[in-house]
């Protein structure tokens, strides 16, 4: 540091007084007036400490009673010794020269006004314009300040000066949010104490990459991942922070909130907020633009933040406020989506699902796969045949790396913990699946976000019983509400039946492809379910169909339907598409799902059996002879590699299908 840096610190540190005694001041001031009076002597003359004669002369001129500690007095230092002690004309004398002092215009809070300051904001500013004093000297000089006003009268009763300047950090930070709160925050955050985290995955998902690459280009403040339950949000969020304490950034200006584990969160309001302004007084010691101003802007981890009421109107006000980032994650699109619309031009949103085919690749055989599309939109390159066929070669090419990673995803689905630990038997990985995924999204995470039918919990679990059943399939509402009746000997409509879907899909446990509308013409389909996993349906029904080997031709036909659903949900998870169905309209057939980007509509069949007949593309045919579809190409998903397709027809395995991403 330089000398004129450690001057200018040490003239700030000073600033702050530390003489409670406005008698002992006074009479250190009345002898100011005299030339050369040396601190033994006043020390002598006033039955004062030399080391509290110390203390007044520096109050001396932070209060603006003398130019310096030797004298001579100022304008407000001599109105003050021509009064009579303890005389109204003296507190009055203490109560203009606090008002105008230098102390008074660093703070910008003048402790000698009628309404009393509010003792933590003191607090905090004191702490800004001397950091480098320690917290408890700090708590003294406050309680000094804030025991002049007992001595001025301002303060009559002697109770409430006590609390003032007795104020406790803890004590005060108790007035944002509850001790136990507190408490449990700091242990979500233990590198502010050096304390050990826990251990980590070694494997990084591309969604880590992800979040640092929207992180570092700062397109918006807020960056929303938006995904099921169980995928790797939270797994993310601690292996940034990981990577950015090891790049040296300074733990306190990291702060992670885990809503779903907190339920004192509930006793507060504005609990965003609240924990912000907590973490600014007791963590960073100062506020998020200070240290944005230092040139090492906060970053806030608030993990399944939608289960907070109002949290986009809370976080809108935040980063309008202050310089800071900030990563959120949830597990329900419905209430994550509202959130999105109200941060408008402040949020950038990452959708994340359950594995890819190379992440598994990677975790199971340290085996690089590539995927296509990588972390672009791809809707530019979905329109075009030629990508089609080099996705098709790149399978061929990847084959035995691409087939043994197809089998685990086969085995035991996309939800990573099934594949961390691929040694643990898979009776134990489908309850796991049950209480943490299905059970936990119907008992607690729909029955939280959405009021009336929902809370039914029996009913939403029959209806993703069916989900499980159907999948890959269009059943109609009313034979849901038929099968349910049969089932709960209870009155069901098929209101409520669509209720419960829409809640599924708000959960993403299932998702809903829309049946195709041209020119605003809607149709009486019902939607086709798409499960977010295979496994799910194989822990719920305690059944696995057979997805490749010899097994795979006694289940053809649910094989067929699982694909169907497994292909529908890596086309959900490509940004900048839409995807329907297209219902039997005669004289045009079926189509099983339609990839709307831009101007262009490409239609997909799947047909996931050992043989491929000719019929199998004559729903594809027919789509891309209609020039109402725009239809340059279509796209065939099958079991294994298909030779000989009809022009126009690309043939792609789905095991090739999910190196898309």
């Amino acid at each position: 540091m330089s000398q004129a840096a450690g001057t200018e610190t040490a003239m700030v540190a000073s600033i702050l007084p530390q003489a409670p005694n406005l008698d002992r001041l006074r009479a250190v001031t009345e002898h100011l007036a005299q030339a050369n009076s040396a601190t033994a002597d006043i020390a002598k003359a006033t039955k004062i400490s030399s080391r509290h004669v110390n203390y007044c002369r520096h109050a001396a001129v932070q209060l603006g009673l003398a130019e310096t500690r030797e004298g001579p007095l100022t304008a407000s230092g001599k109105k003050l010794v021509r009064t009579r002690r303890h005389s109204s004309h003296e507190k009055q004398a203490f109560v203009d020269a606090i008002a105008t002092s230098p102390l008074t215009k660093v703070l910008g809070i003048d402790i000698s006004a009628l309404q009393p300051p509010d003792a933590l904001h003191l607090f905090t500013r004191c702490r800004e314009v001397a950091s480098n004093l320690a917290e408890d000297t700090l708590r003294h000089r406050v309680g000094d300040m804030l025991a002049w006003r007992q001595h001025l009268g301002l303060d009559p009763k002697p109770a409430d000066v006590k609390n003032y300047y007795q104020l406790t950090l803890d004590e005060a930070a108790q007035r944002i949010i509850p001790r136990d709160l507190a408490a449990n925050v700091t242990r979500l955050n233990p590198w502010w104490h050096s304390l050990a985290r826990k251990p980590l995955p070694i494997f990084r998902r591309t969604l880590v990459r992800q979040i640092k690459e929207a992180l570092e280009s700062n397109l918006a403040p807020v960056v929303a991942i938006r995904g099921p339950r169980q995928v790797g949000k939270t797994t993310a969020q601690e292996q940034i922070i990981e990577e950015l304490l090891r790049a040296r950034m300074p733990p306190h200006h990291i702060l992670r909130v885990q809503f779903d584990d907190l339920a004192s969160v509930s006793s507060i309001a504005e609990p965003i907020l609240r924990i912000v302004e907590w973490f600014e007084q007791t963590i960073l010691h100062r506020t998020l633009n200070q240290v944005a101003n230092e040139g090492s802007p906060a970053i806030l981890f608030f993990d399944e933040v939608q289960n907070i009421q109002d949290w986009a109107t809370q976080l809108k006000y935040l980063v309008d406020a202050a310089q800071v980032r900030v990563v959120v994650t949830g597990s329900s699109a419905l209430r994550l989506d509202e959130g999105r619309d109200s941060l408008a031009g402040r949020i950038q949103s990452i959708e994340v699902g359950t594995l890819g085919l190379s992440e598994i690749a990677m975790i199971r055989n340290e085996e690089r796969l590539p995927t296509m599309l990588g972390d672009s939109s791809g809707a530019e390159h979905l329109v075009t045949q030629e990508f089609w066929m080099d996705l098709a070669s790149e399978g061929r090419r990847n084959k035995s790396a691409r087939d043994r990673a197809f089998r685990c995803f086969a085995d035991r689905g996309g939800y990573p913990f099934a594949h961390a630990r691929a040694d643990v038997p898979w009776s134990m990985v489908a309850s796991q699946l049950n209480e943490t995924i299905v059970r936990r999204v119907v008992h607690h995470d729909i029955a939280a976000a959405v009021q009336g039918p929902t809370r039914r919990t029996r009913l939403l679990e029959e209806v993703f019983r069916l989900c499980c059943r159907y999948a890959g399939q269009t059943p109609k509402p009313s034979l849901f509400a038929k099968e349910i009746r049969a089932v709960l000997d209870s009155t069901v409509a098929e209101a409520d039946v669509l209720t419960q879907l829409g809640a599924l899909d708000a959960s993403l446990l299932v998702r809903m492809v829309r049946p195709l509308e041209l020119h605003l013409r809607k149709n009486g389909d019902a939607p086709k379910l798409c499960l977010i996993d295979h496994a799910l349906r194989a822990s719920w029904f305690h059944e696995m169909i057979p997805l490749h080997g010899a097994k795979l031709a006694q289940h053809e036909v649910m094989a067929g339907f699982l694909a169907e659903s497994i292909a529908g949900i890596c086309l959900l998870g490509i940004p900048g598409i839409a995807l329907n169905w297209l219902p039997t309209r005669h004289p045009e057939p079926e189509v099983d799902f339609i990839i709307t980007a831009g101007m262009n509509r490409i239609p997909v069949e799947v047909k996931y059996r050992n043989t491929v007949k000719r019929d199998a593309f004559e729903g594809l045919q027919s789509f891309i002879r209609q020039e109402k579809y725009n239809a340059p190409f279509g796209i065939l998903i099958s079991k294994n590699e298909v030779r000989g397709c009809p022009q126009g027809i690309v043939a792609v395995p789905l095991s090739t299908f999910l190196m898309l991403r």
